[in-house]
């Protein structure tokens, strides 16, 4: 059974600063003793968006940072990124279209939607 403090963790959805995994020391102590629920990323850093990308900078280096968050939280970690507009706007040539933008759901290794035929998946593995 969980303690309350670990089911507080569980509601907070926190950002923080990093591209790769060994810079990301508090997130990675938050995640271990705290128990943050989920993480919050950002393409550009918020206060000066001259300095340099604040948590992604690749798909390859963004697929390396949540695997290696995913890894050490040790229990489901959600992960969201912060507008829709700094996601990926390329088309998908695929018959079941999504009944609800919220039904969208990012896996790690793709991705998962509502649609009108059911539950549908575009990645590895399937």
């Amino acid at each position: 059974m969980s303690t309350l403090r670990e089911q507080l963790g569980q509601l907070l959805l926190v950002g923080f600063r990093g591209c790769r995994i060994d810079e990301c020391g508090p997130i990675l102590r938050d995640l271990r003793e705290h128990h943050i629920g989920g993480v919050i990323l950002f393409d550009q850093e918020m206060v000066d968006p001259s300095t340099r990308r604040r948590n992604i900078e690749s798909p390859t280096q963004l697929h390396a940072l949540v695997n290696g968050l995913r890894a050490t939280s040790g229990r489901p970690l959600l992960v969201a990124g912060s507008t829709p507009e700094g996601m990926d706007q390329t088309p998908l040539d695929l018959p079941q279209g999504c009944v609800s933008a919220r039904s969208i759901v990012s896996m790690g290794s793709g991705v998962a939607w509502a649609s009108e035929d059911g539950l549908c998946w575009y990645g590895s593995g399937g």
